[in-house]
């Protein structure tokens, strides 16, 4: 689990360009449907539905989510949107086959998550600029392409379910980078929470859910078998709790049940590889090996800092094996 509110990228930059993208034709919606949502009203402060979006569509978009900002809106649309927001049978045809209410199809044009051509999904995976998974770090994510010229980029998963939360169906924090093996077949249409899950906008695994082996025989211990490879938790209560729910929702026992060679080649690294060899690589070439996480790079060929873990599959699982092997830094 990638945490991606870190000093490599400015989340409040990229969330307000991402708004300004969508700002005209966002507003343009809404000006449109008025007239049919303002016949709706909000739950707690009963405000007409298209004037209470029009004042707050610009925090829906581009705010941080929280228990809080989750809440407050809850609080004003959920009741309604759990009444409104459906399918109804269309009487107009004799198959009586099941439409989009009103209601839904005017929600849908505003917030237009399907029309990505508009809001300009590869240059939010650009922008936003990890290379790997969020979820699992084991697979790469780059984009190649542009929205004109079109190739291939990562998943946007909705961490807040579309079918659950329509109101947050287009907001930039609810847009999590991911891979098609996570969002797809792993999660699927299972829902996360900011209360039970690892919500990679605020946190991540980092130093408090780690990864390691366990031998069962000294092949094993040597780096020549296949062991287990499991996780130790470091964290709070709260934040074990909702590792557990990751790594059994993202099945990453097993995702990495299948790197026993990538673990076995850190292990034999590690062994040639030692400290002082390190050093003497630093002291032999100071001129390009200026420091630990230099040596570690051309070691392992992974980054040592845990903000970099997002640039290249499996750096987590590298750093907290070789940390488990005794590297000092």
């Amino acid at each position: 689990m990638i945490n991606l509110n870190s000093k490599n990228r400015d989340l409040e930059k990229i969330s307000e360009k991402f708004y300004i993208r969508i700002e005209k034709s966002i507003l343009s919606k809404i000006k449109e449907n008025k007239a049919l949502l303002n016949k709706f009203y909000t739950n707690n402060t009963n405000k007409p539905l298209g004037d209470f979006l029009e004042k707050e569509i610009p925090d829906l978009i581009k705010s941080p989510l929280s228990r809080q900002f989750i809440k407050k809106y809850n609080d004003e649309l959920k009741k309604l949107f759990e009444d409104n927001y459906k399918l109804e049978i269309d009487k107009s045809t004799e198959s009586k086959k099941r439409v989009d209410t009103p209601f839904k199809k005017a929600i849908n044009q505003i917030l237009f998550y399907e029309s990505q051509d508009i809001w300009k999904a590869y240059q939010v995976s650009i922008d936003i600029g990890t290379n790997t998974c969020a979820y699992c770090n084991r697979t790469y994510i780059t984009t190649v392409g542009d929205d004109d010229k079109k190739f291939v980029r990562g998943d946007f998963d909705h961490f807040l379910a579309k079918s659950i939360y329509p109101y947050f169906r287009l907001s930039f924090y609810n847009l999590i980078p991911c891979c098609v093996i996570c969002n797809r077949n792993a999660k699927g249409k299972n829902n996360t929470s900011i209360k039970d899950n690892i919500y990679p906008y605020a946190e991540g695994f980092d130093n408090k859910t780690i990864f390691t082996y366990l031998p069962k025989n000294y092949d094993e211990i040597i780096g020549k078998g296949k062991p287990l490879i499991d996780f130790l938790f470091l964290g709070n209560d709260d934040h074990i709790r909702k590792s557990k729910e990751n790594i059994k929702l993202f099945k990453l026992r097993e995702q990495y049940s299948v790197h026993s060679q990538e673990l076995n080649e850190i292990i034999n690294k590690r062994r040639v590889f030692s400290d002082s060899y390190l050093k003497n690589l630093q002291s032999d070439f100071p001129n390009i090996i200026k420091s630990i996480d230099d040596a570690y790079l051309l070691a392992f060929g992974k980054e040592f800092d845990l903000v970099n873990d997002e640039k290249k599959p499996l750096s987590k699982f590298t750093r907290d094996i070789v940390d488990e092997l005794g590297l000092k830094k």
